[in-house]
């Protein structure tokens, strides 16, 4: 019997209240109860970056940083791993919950936990093995060494933890509790800016108390998080859910692939890029240091604006996965509008605002030359103009997900990353020099639009105008 028909004596026999929500309830009030505490989580993340870099900047000097920046890409790897999960996982929980499919939906999360787990233990074990070396690969310096150690070893017990909050957080989020998944960021969040200073001032622990802070802070948000798992409102989690079923772990994998590899393709742009401010900056009147320096402080501002469309989609998706399992495409439609206008609004006057106050804003980041100042100005600005356009490029991306389009979506996250950003900035340097660095991102943004664009249209006329469903559902 096809699995799609197929019920159990287990399957519930009617919607709860958060599938009543998610089917009935107006898209507005759906859009803000779970868009908005994903915002507020992604701003704050974005300014605690910041502000985590502040605290160890004025407390061990640059060195310390330069530690974090060394060591961040063995948090990237683990953070690549764990949204192969999270994001396949929640997309494919959504759409099982909306076809009444509870055991497929229990299997999603029980198997995406157990899985990330496991490798990002492994991961973690490898790090701690080889951290020297990998540090020296993503450009440690003797000077920085010793402090990357300390900080690594502090860090890498911790990658276990954030892993398992932000792919629980995934299905949190479906299961109609936007707020627990809030809640489970900013505690840690929170913790770790009140744990940073008395680490690094009080304590004098310097790069070791930063990363013992945050370790800390992510095992509090691990502990808020598996609490939840008792308490899903939509299906009743048990032992049996958390040993994986393969089948249902390699279609997460393959709804989640497009995430994985945007990730994973950034780590090595991460330092092909920064390569190539070093190089053709040091072939300017800038220098080497002040555009690397530049792109840095663009980087972490441009996350704070990112923000408002990594939470609009994340919020939205949820409810365009139900929506689409159940056959009610009028309500996917109507959602996947609404959250395009909100982010589209949000990012705009985001934009405006770093636009408008670009020197007060670098100043934040201590003062320096005119020379800096310039450079940073500039690169800011050039930055920022076409950022709305990634932001719509991620919802279309996140909107494939959730309708479980994996390869559709896969194309759109490989196109920014691989296939356009990637030429761009071995390409337009040639050609324009340090200025062709500094456009490579908007550029590939821009095309990356433009391109995902089309995909969209194409799919949203198969879709059709009807109340259900008529086209075939995607293949297991």
């Amino acid at each position: 019997m096809n699995e799609r028909n197929h019920t159990t004596a287990t399957e519930q026999p009617s919607l709860s209240p958060e599938e009543q929500k998610l089917a009935s309830a107006p898209i507005s009030k759906l859009i803000v109860a779970y868009a908005v505490p994903g915002i507020i989580s992604m701003v704050v993340m974005s300014i605690y970056n910041i502000v985590d870099q502040i605290f160890i900047g004025n407390g061990v000097g640059y060195l310390g940083n330069g530690a974090t920046n060394v060591v961040y890409p063995i948090m990237m790897a683990a953070m690549a791993l764990t949204i192969l999960f999270a994001n396949g996982g929640g997309a494919l929980f959504s759409l099982r919950l909306g076809e009444k499919q509870y055991e497929q939906a229990r299997k999603c999360v029980g198997g995406s936990v157990v899985m990330v787990v496991g490798v990002v233990a492994i991961l973690s074990v490898c790090a701690a093995l080889w951290l020297e070396p990998i540090c020296r690969l993503f450009g440690c310096t003797d000077e920085i060494l010793p402090y990357a150690l300390q900080y690594g070893r502090w860090i890498i017990p911790g990658l276990v933890p954030v892993c398992v909050v932000m792919v629980l957080n995934s299905f949190i989020r479906a299961d109609g509790s936007p707020r627990v998944a809030m809640v489970t960021m900013l505690s840690g969040a929170v913790l770790n800016t009140i744990l940073d200073p008395i680490f690094i001032f009080v304590f004098h622990w310097g790069v070791s108390g930063a990363g013992f802070a945050t370790t800390l802070s992510e095992i509090l948000g691990f502990f808020i998080a598996i609490s939840y798992i008792p308490r899903f409102k939509t299906i009743r989690l048990t032992p049996r859910d958390f040993i994986p079923d393969f089948r249902v772990i390699r279609r997460i994998c393959a709804l989640g692939m497009s995430s994985f590899v945007s990730q994973a393709a950034m780590l090595f742009l991460m330092g092909l890029m920064n390569r190539s401010y070093v190089k053709y900056g040091a072939l300017s009147k800038y220098g080497a240091s002040i555009p690397l320096t530049a792109m840095g402080i663009t980087a972490k501002c441009s996350q704070i604006v990112m923000a408002f469309a990594n939470g609009t989609t994340s919020g939205a998706q949820p409810i365009i996965g139900y929506n689409y399992g159940a056959g009610n495409i009028r309500r996917v439609k109507q959602t996947y509008l609404t959250a395009a206008a909100v982010t589209v609004v949000f990012m705009l006057i985001g934009t405006a605002v770093f636009e408008m106050f670009t020197q007060p804003i670098i100043n934040l980041f201590g003062s320096e030359s005119d020379l800096y100042n310039e450079f940073a100005v500039h690169c800011l600005r050039v930055f920022m103009l076409v950022l709305v356009f990634g932001g719509i490029q991620m919802g279309i991306m996140n909107f494939f997900q959730a309708i479980g389009r994996p390869l559709n979506s896969l194309i759109i996250s490989s196109l920014r990353q691989i296939v356009l950003l990637l030429p761009a900035i071995l390409i337009l340097p040639r050609f324009f020099g340090l200025e062709g660095v500094v456009w490579a991102s908007p550029a590939a943004d821009f095309t990356a639009f433009l391109i995902s664009a089309s995909f969209m249209i194409v799919q949203w006329r198969k879709l059709g105008d009807g109340e259900m469903r008529k086209e075939p559902a995607p293949a297991e």
